[in-house]
């Protein structure tokens, strides 16, 4: 039986490269998501509180569209494991402050990941409150990363 060494190599370097070469997109990649994420939020909010529907009717952007996804708490879990699965891949590239800042936001998405495991009917609003934090905290994290010189910067 041969062990497919190529194979695993290809991957540990496509891995490595979302730290390096492809940290900008991926980066790109999971700041469009946490943004489409937090706009449902947002809706879902604004719907209930701001306009007055009951929790039912307040579905959000996608919720009418796609009424299950709004009924269950499967689109929330879902915006929640895909940004803290990107928090943790990206969090190789940042050193220094932006550091601190991304590994505060991936600490705030992992207690929301978490929470929203154990006490699966907490209130709505703090979804929003988690992911306007943790959405908070990448922007400031990046803002960090920009400002750094080349030579501070992570790497793998």
């Amino acid at each position: 039986m041969k062990f497919p060494l190529a194979e695993v190599a290809g991957r540990v370097s496509w891995w490595r490269s979302l730290g390096t070469v492809r940290h900008r997109t991926a980066l790109a990649v999971l700041l469009v998501f946490s943004a489409v994420c937090l706009t449902e939020e947002l809706a879902q909010a604004s719907q209930r509180y701001l306009l007055g529907f009951p929790e039912a009717y307040s579905l959000g952007l996608l919720g009418h569209a796609f009424p299950r996804l709004a009924g269950s708490a499967w689109l929330d879990h879902v915006c929640a494991g895909v940004m803290l699965a990107g928090l943790v891949v990206l969090r190789f590239a940042f050193a220094g402050r932006a550091l601190r800042w991304w590994t505060a936001a991936m600490a705030v998405q992992l207690w929301h990941h978490f929470e929203s495991r154990v006490v699966p009917a907490f209130p709505g609003g703090m979804h929003l409150a988690y992911n306007v934090t943790a959405f908070a905290l990448m922007a400031i994290a990046l803002d960090c990363l920009r400002r750094q010189g080349r030579d501070e910067r992570g790497s793998w």
